[in-house]
């Protein structure tokens, strides 16, 4: 037996079955990854002999076979608790299992497996109502433990793809949580020995985790939350640390420094493609940083105002793009390295100097609106300007004034 794990819990679903009249479930032999086999009729119990457990949860609903659990705990245990044991049995017959039942005989549980051990009652999931009750249920249920296991290879099939939902409601529930396995007894998969392959199903969790890190990405463009994944997924610390560091230079708006990290990583994928789930988003993810190959600073500032503006960060949509127009005015007029902050000071008082002198102008005029909305929305400050105050009153006006001036400035 491993060691215990006090952080660790491992949920298990009980169902109903008469497969077997003494069982409920057939006697099998679960082989598991590591080439070792128990033999249970419930793979729950093979579980808590194979993991680092602190404490197992089983759940089932008023018509699971409690009754078949409990006597499989008490053959090892003599004749203890008959009253409700036979109590339980004839509940367990007409469906109607209840919680003060089960909490009586949670202490037999426990000294059968050597371990606390949590017997929870649930609804049958039918609707979002029960489904949601569930998940609280479970999240309940997990308390203060950092390291969950599920097994779904009992109980209703419907609750078993809840439990996969479950996973994703935990991790968001808790940083500090995580899904450690999936586990699957798959009896159908059985060999002509007998032995029954155990199925590691956290590919299941990890390709959900790819998707949040995806979905996260398209609305803010953050592929930093890649690396944590590619680490898991065997990619060295070193290069993980390239889309790291390429995001954070991105969010400081030192773009130049983002290239960088973002064409080293980029040449690495050329030699070694993403392993393990990053395979399935390297085609999307080469896609959002190709912008490293295409055009000049001024290109990418536009860029990513764009963007920033389409996901309604509307203060780096405004300081991009202020950005790229002085970008663009210094090299139309020669002045300086636009990549040297210096020169870009230098340039940024001549740049307004002639837009004020230029106040007449329809685009002096824009660059004047842009600059003000760009301070008021870094500063957090009312502005003395009645027009950019009625703009920051609307959502949808603020928007598309900011699309108009982008389109016309940048165009």
């Amino acid at each position: 037996m491993n060691k215990v794990r006090t952080d660790s819990v491992l949920i298990t679903f009980l169902g109903r079955a008469h497969l077997d009249p003494s069982t409920g479930y057939r006697m099998a032999r679960y082989r598991f990854p590591d080439g070792s086999v128990r033999e249970t009729p419930f793979f729950g119990l093979a579980l808590r002999e194979h993991v680092d457990l602190g404490r197992l949860v089983v759940l089932g609903t008023a018509g699971s076979m409690w009754d078949v659990l409990i006597e499989h705990f008490a053959k090892h245990h003599g004749g203890q608790f008959e009253e409700q044991r036979l109590e339980l049995a004839e509940a367990a017959e007409a469906q109607r299992v209840d919680e003060t039942q089960l909490e009586a005989l949670r202490p037999l549980a426990e000294q059968a497996l050597g371990l606390p051990c949590d017997l929870l009652l649930t609804g049958y999931g039918e609707g979002l109502v029960e489904q949601t009750l569930l998940l609280d249920e479970i999240y309940e249920a997990v308390g203060r433990d950092r390291a969950v296991h599920f097994d779904i290879t009992h109980g209703l099939r419907h609750l078993s793809m809840l439990s996969l939902v479950a996973c994703q409601f935990l991790e968001a529930m808790s940083i500090s949580l995580s899904v450690e396995q999936i586990w699957y007894g798959a009896f159908e998969m059985r060999d002509p020995s007998g032995l029954v392959p155990v199925l590691q199903l956290d590919g299941l969790t990890r390709l959900e985790r790819w998707v949040q890190a995806l979905e996260h990405f398209e609305r803010g463009g953050d592929y930093g939350r890649f690396a944590e994944l590619l680490e898991a997924e065997g990619m060295g610390s070193e290069h993980a640390n390239l889309l790291r560091q390429a995001a954070f230079y991105e969010r400081v708006l030192n773009l130049p420094e983002a290239r960088r990290r973002l064409q080293s990583f980029l040449k690495l994928l050329e030699e070694k493609p993403l392993p393990g789930a990053g395979r399935l988003f390297s085609k999307r993810l080469r896609e959002r940083i190709d912008w490293v190959h295409r055009g000049d600073l001024y290109e990418h500032q536009r860029r990513l105002a764009d963007l920033h503006l389409a996901k309604n960060d509307y203060l780096r949509a405004a300081i991009l793009g202020n950005e790229a127009v002085l970008t663009r005015w210094m090299a139309e007029n020669g002045e300086g390295d636009v990549n040297r902050h210096k020169d870009r000071e230098h340039a940024r008082y001549s740049l307004q100097k002639e837009m004020r002198e230029a106040r007449r102008d329809a685009e002096a005029e824009d660059f004047r609106t842009l600059e003000t909305l760009r301070n008021a929305l870094a500063h957090g400050s009312v502005p003395e300007w009645r027009r950019i105050r009625e703009l920051l009153q609307s959502p949808e006006r603020l928007e598309g004034e900011l699309r108009r001036i982008l389109s016309r400035l940048l165009r």
